[in-house]
């Protein structure tokens, strides 16, 4: 095999590794963000504001499935490439089983950017929710 050739699987296999350490990142953050959330609505009273924190607490669930769908589409993808590197198919079926490989990156990708997305809304809504609690209390 070329250098060049040899250079672009490591540069594959380092991108892979970057990602999924950023999906179990991002999990290990929701988990945490969920939990937390959890806790400090655990003391509130009913009213019309309990709802922004409810609304963080689905985009953060959100995220976490996203999350875990990005992982499976990201570990299908890789057993499919390794059996279709391991077998010794006609040419058209290892083709085939390259273009599921493709369409399952590219689904792990948008799932990616989803959990990325809904975490970072999720967050954001729960920011605005303390402000607005804290604003509110300073008004009275």
């Amino acid at each position: 095999m070329s250098t060049n050739r040899l250079a672009q699987i490591e540069l594959l296999k380092l991108n892979v590794s970057l990602i999924e350490k950023t999906n179990f990142m991002l999990l290990t953050a929701t988990t945490a963000s969920i939990a937390y959330v959890l806790t400090q609505l655990k003391g509130l009273i009913w009213t019309n504001l309990i709802y922004i924190p409810m609304a963080s607490l689905l985009l953060l669930a959100l995220s976490f499935l996203f999350g875990c769908n990005a992982l499976n589409n990201m570990a299908k993808a890789l057993k499919t490439n390794s059996l279709a590197l391991k077998s010794n198919q006609p040419h058209d079926i290892v083709a085939i089983t390259f273009s599921e490989v493709e369409r399952l990156i590219k689904r792990a990708h948008l799932f990616d950017v989803l959990q990325q997305l809904t975490f970072c809304l999720g967050a954001l809504i729960y920011a605005v929710y303390i402000f607005l609690n804290i604003y509110l209390k300073t008004k009275v």
